[in-house]
């Protein structure tokens, strides 16, 4: 590995060097791995705890040809180091621990998504837009990075359809204000209708999050972290669902189309659903267990017999509490 460019003031300390952040260059914004900055919140609670005790990671950078380092990891890191200096203490500057790496810019960008994917530090809207860039940059096909990302191609298509969303709509899927299936059916929709549809999403989940924490505050218990938990309120996402569903009838019956806002699903697209819902509930065995069956089903794997198993085990399993994202389940 080549030393780092001298001009740039870089003290090495052991194994990492404490590089000044202004000489340190921000990715291409499609290779940064997240579709979204940090927000402001995060960046400030990092920054205010990176004066209490130091950073206490290094980011990653690889140098550009130039000799100058390029941020491959760390972008929540770096931005708080820079709020330091230029806002919160900008009287004792801080320069940013960083380890410098021998990488190209796809061996970078990819060992980025499975560490931010190690971290759960993506959303369904990064994988998607990480999705494309290794679709379309790197010259990738949907197999290999199924393979690569370790998700299963039916995901890989699915988060292929809301990449054409306004951006409006794929903020409230990163914030968890709609689910990625329902973006998928937005994804049809007049890109106007998709966005008033998103914001009455946003709308409700502040209500909701607000009456929950009204309530909390009431009863002395600690409120539920609805937007932490990245899934919207019952009450959200069974108004998106069905503003979706009136949408599409909308535009079918403008359209000629005879289709009473759901259209028939090809035996492919049952697969997906199935392979879809396997992940989503990946806590609940006794869903994944069933999902994967009526996959294979789909896929001529199993026979009608060994499904009519899986159904009859499904319903002795007896859920007695909602699996985890079962928003629109009522289990009273």
């Amino acid at each position: 590995m080549s030393a780092l460019n001298t001009k740039h003031e870089a003290q090495k300390v052991g194994d990492v060097y404490h590089i000044d952040p202004r000489d340190i260059t921000l990715q291409e914004e499609d290779l940064r791995g997240r579709k979204f900055p940090p927000s402001k919140t995060d960046v400030k609670e990092l920054a205010e705890s990176i004066m209490r005790h130091g950073q206490e990671e290094a980011v990653k950078c690889r140098l550009g040809e130039d000799g100058k380092p390029i941020l491959v990891f760390g972008r929540t890191r770096f931005e708080a180091v820079m709020l330091i200096n230029t806002e919160l203490d900008p009287k004792n500057p801080r320069k940013i621990i960083a380890r410098i790496v021998t990488q190209d810019e796809k061996s970078a960008f990819l060992s980025a998504n499975e560490e931010n994917k190690r971290r759960k530090a993506t959303t369904p809207v990064d994988e998607a837009f990480n999705h494309q860039v290794m679709r379309e940059r790197f010259q990738m096909k949907d197999a290999d990075i199924a393979k690569d990302c370790g998700v299963s191609a039916a995901w890989v298509s699915k988060l292929r359809k809301i990449t054409s969303l306004p951006k409006e709509v794929l903020k409230q899927v990163h914030d968890g204000n709609i689910t990625v299936s329902d973006a998928v059916n937005m994804a049809d929709l007049e890109a106007e209708e998709a966005k008033k549809i998103a914001a009455k999403a946003e709308e409700t989940n502040k209500q909701a999050s607000a009456a929950a924490a009204k309530e909390a505050h009431a009863s002395g218990k600690k409120a539920a972290a609805t937007k932490a938990s990245k899934r919207p309120s019952k009450e959200a996402a069974a108004e998106t669902k069905a503003a979706v569903r009136s949408a599409k009838a909308k535009k079918a019956a403008k359209t000629g189309e005879e289709v009473g806002g759901v259209s028939s699903r090809s035996v492919r697209e049952i697969r997906a659903f199935y392979e879809s819902l396997a992940e989503t509930y990946a806590n609940s065995e006794p869903i994944t267990e069933f999902s994967k069956s009526m996959a294979k089903y789909c896929s001529g794997k199993i026979s009608d017999k060994q499904l009519e198993n899986a159904v009859m085990k499904l319903a002795q399993s007896g859920l007695k509490s909602a699996p985890q994202k079962a928003a629109l389940v009522d289990w009273e």
